[in-house]
Parts: structure tokens; sequence; C-alpha cells
């Protein structure tokens, strides 16, 4: 007996478990919940002078050695709508998109790239992942 057929029922199994069983495992996007966790304050890791404060009202306070120096609106969405590159949307590895518009109509999309909230190593944090740096924030 041949491996060959051994070997292309064990793929076809393998293929049918991917698209039956895979699904079940993939993380819904639940807005809403993503902005619940994000409210409050959060330190960037590299530059502990540089705070972000999300207030439950959709806006998002920048703080840089404790002077307030931007306040924008924010949404979390799967989508964002980005001046410069277009329709972007967060891929399955990333957590959602983050869009921050400013006063002026100005719009930027950033992608929420990780979140971790139970590693009894260090506190609540989460990634940000911008056209130039990913910048981890940990909750104050």
């Amino acid at each position: 007996m041949s491996a060959q057929p051994l070997l292309q029922r064990c793929w076809i199994a393998a293929c049918v478990l991917c698209v039956v069983v895979a699904p079940g495992y993939a993380q819904e996007f639940d807005p809403g919940e993503v902005e619940e966790q994000l409210v409050g304050t959060w330190v960037a890791e590299a530059d502990p002078k540089s705070k972000w404060v999300f207030m439950e009202d959709g806006t998002l306070k920048k703080y840089v050695e404790d002077e307030l120096d931007q306040t924008v609106s924010y949404e979390v969405n799967a989508q964002c709508e980005d001046p410069f590159y277009g329709p972007l949307e967060a891929s399955s590895h990333q957590v959602a998109m983050l869009e921050l518009t400013r006063s002026d109509g100005t719009v930027s999309c950033k992608y929420i790239t990780q979140w971790v909230e139970d590693d009894p190593e260090r506190p609540e944090y989460f990634t940000l992942g911008t056209e130039h740096e990913t910048i981890l924030f940990e909750r104050q």
C-alpha cells in the first residue's frame, strides 16, 4: 500500500477541520466592549511622560508631562477611513481600529494590535500600531 492515499486523506481531514472547527475559535468583534475596556488612563511604556486618558463620552485627552497636549474624539471600529491610505480594516490578528478625529475634522487611524489583561507579570496593556511605530500602553 502506498503512502500517497494516506497522506491525501490526512490532508483532506486537516482541511475539513480548518473549515469546520477554526471559525468557532474566531474572536467576535464587539466595538462597545473594546471601547469600554479602553476607558481609563494609559501610559506609554517607552515614554512615561506621555499619558492618554480615554473618557466614556468618546473623548481622548493626551498629556505630556501632566500638561494637556491635545483633545480628540475617538471611536473603535472594524474599519477606518484614513485620508492618506483610504479604507483600512483590522485584520484577523488585530483587535480593532482606533479612529481619532481632531477638532478640525482631521482623521487618523490606528490599529489596536494586541490586548493583554491577564498577564500576572505586568499590568493590563495594549499595543497601538501607527503608520510609523508600535506603542505599548499600560493601564495606570
